[in-house]
């Protein structure tokens, strides 16, 4: 997406996020940017996929770092969006 400028805006942003079950690392110092064409992610076994995923449409919810979706925190979307 771009703004009136036409500079790159992402539509996802994640930042330093690390997700933990227990001892376990479901994720650790992930970030990136997507814009509005993202289809999917690839990555070996063990590599985060699903919980990344997951803390996108905020199935899990107990989570360090940052991410946004259309610049707006996800921590502040409202339950009834997902």
């Amino acid at each position: 997406m771009r703004n009136l400028t036409g500079e790159f805006m992402p539509v996802i942003e994640v930042k330093d996020v690390k997700k933990y079950y227990g001892d376990v690392r479901g994720v650790e110092n992930l970030s990136f940017e997507a814009g509005e064409e993202i289809y999917g992610f690839l990555g070996p076994n063990g590599a985060g996929k699903t919980t990344t995923v997951k803390l996108l449409v905020k199935i899990l919810k107990d989570y360090t770092g940052e991410i946004k979706i259309f610049g707006k925190d996800l921590k502040e979307w409202r339950k009834e969006y997902f």
